[in-house]
């Protein structure tokens, strides 16, 4: 046999030899550190590192693509829902503080579920180690619930692509955001925000229910130990339904916690706020029923028939009532200026027909 038929022979060997192909899943060890890198792992790696670059630039276009859509939906829905309210920057600061704060609180905690040595995603959701539920139930609690379930939507999105495209985990961020924008409407004391994260809870716990049933993932332990307790604590029922819990009261306890901020911060008049100043004995109050008793009682008068009117025409009661409250603080300088304090404190100068220019700069420094 000649050089050329044996070339010819090597060359038709080759051709009928079928390609070997292997796939590469998510997350999987290719090769451990100290481990000999044979030539079969190599052939791997030069191929992970020929398609990586390939395979990140087009997803991320692809989650750009799709981040850029609904941020342009939520910005048409934001001047379409209320554009005074919204206009001033501390609203603006509120929002998007509260979008960026969720965001990267996902990217990091996505780093850490979806490490290479964890396993967390055979057990959890990842939509579980997210506080969607904190985010919505400040903003529905400072604004309302149509704001709250806008943002919810967007940032439940977030959490889908975050948690590589798992469906159970939107639906875990989407319920959180409906529950909570609805709760916190009805939120009237502190202890209301623990019944929120109850409630939040519960519906965690169904929603992964029914993501368990649906991947056909092991509820129980595989080989049991004899004891019931035991395998009960080492389940994945147990672990699922502890996180469903720890995230549904870690939502309610933060809003509390960084509820205030906000209000002291951005001067929030919340339901909370409103109720504070609302105490007879605030400082501002006490000082018109002692310097201005007849005002201090026309304050009072006013504001209760303002408050029933107000209930009536279903608005704010609480804002209405606090409004009325402060709203003649500006007379405790000169209250024996004003009628009805001057049959307590009569003073000849502040009823001096003949000197407008004294009673018209009081009228309205008051």
């Amino acid at each position: 046999m000649t050089w050329q038929e044996t070339e010819n022979e090597k060359k038709s060997a080759m051709e009928k030899v079928l390609p070997i192909k292997s796939k590469i899943t998510s997350n999987e060890i290719i090769i451990k550190s100290g481990e000999l890198v044979t030539p079969e792992i190599r052939n791997r790696l030069e191929i992970l590192n020929k398609y990586a670059t390939r395979a990140n630039v087009t997803s991320i276009l692809s989650i750009l693509m799709v981040q850029l859509v609904f941020i342009g939906i939520i910005v048409i829905y934001l001047k379409k829902y209320d554009p005074k309210r919204l206009n001033d920057v501390s609203s603006n600061v509120i929002v998007f503080s509260m979008i960026w704060l969720l965001v990267i609180f996902s990217y990091i905690a996505s780093k850490f579920f979806y490490f290479p040595d964890t396993n967390y995603d055979s057990v959890y959701y990842f939509g579980l180690f997210v506080p969607v539920g904190m985010i919505c139930l400040i903003l529905a609690f400072i604004y309302d619930e149509q704001l709250s379930i806008a943002i919810g939507f967007y940032l439940s999105y977030f959490v889908f692509f975050a948690s590589r495209n798992n469906s159970t985990s939107f639906l875990l961020a989407f319920s959180n955001t409906i529950v909570s924008a609805y709760y916190a409407g009805k939120v009237r004391k502190r202890i209301d925000f623990i019944k929120a994260g109850f409630l939040i809870t519960v519906i965690q716990m169904i929603i992964a229910t029914s993501g368990y049933l649906f991947d056909s993932r092991v509820y129980w332990v595989t080989t049991s130990s004899g004891s019931f307790w035991r395998d009960l604590a080492k389940s994945n029922m147990f672990k699922l339904y502890l996180t469903c819990l720890i995230n549904g009261f870690a939502c309610s306890t933060l809003t509390q916690f960084l509820l205030p901020i906000y209000e002291y911060v951005f001067n929030i008049p919340t339901r909370f706020k409103l109720q504070e100043l609302a105490d007879t004995g605030h400082p501002l109050l006490q000082e018109m029923l002692t310097k201005a008793p007849s005002t201090y009682t026309h304050t009072f008068l006013v504001a209760a028939l303002s408050e029933r009117a107000a209930q009536n025409l279903g608005l704010d009661w609480l804002l209405t009532r606090v409004g009325v409250y402060f709203h003649d603080i500006g007379k405790i300088p000169n209250a024996s200026f004003f009628v009805e304090n001057q049959h307590l404190i009569p003073k000849k100068e502040n009823i001096d027909r003949d000197n407008p220019g004294l009673a018209a700069k009081i009228v309205i420094d008051h």
